[in-house]
């Protein structure tokens, strides 16, 4: 389980590449509270980023991160926490049934 230094770094990391990660059970208020299983969604993408240019879209299911699968919130975290801003993030995303690879771009920030 990552620490919560460590969770506010691998947020950071996917922030810096233009999208959040929920838990996949995170539905909102009003949502009874539970554990969550499964990868994790994205939450939100942000204009302009290296996400929105390759396509990543609110709701999509992480499956990979840097190569890594990803079953749970904190391995995303775990993933994001070992990639580096200085080199794209190859993910694997689920969107509908299909299985989609995306590239996200270096951030602006890291060149």
């Amino acid at each position: 389980m990552t620490s919560a230094p460590d969770t506010v770094a691998a947020d950071r990391v996917a922030l810096e590449f233009g999208f959040l990660v929920r838990d996949p059970d995170a539905q909102g208020e009003g949502t009874p509270a539970r554990l969550s299983e499964g990868p994790p969604a994205v939450g939100a993408v942000l204009a302009r980023s290296s996400a929105e240019a390759a396509g990543l879209q609110v709701g999509d299911v992480l499956i990979e991160v840097n190569g890594r699968p990803v079953l749970s919130l904190a391995a995303a975290r775990e993933a994001l926490l070992a990639s580096s801003l200085e080199r794209p993030l190859p993910l694997v995303i689920r969107r509908d049934a299909e299985r989609v690879p995306l590239l996200l771009k270096t951030p602006p920030s890291s060149r």
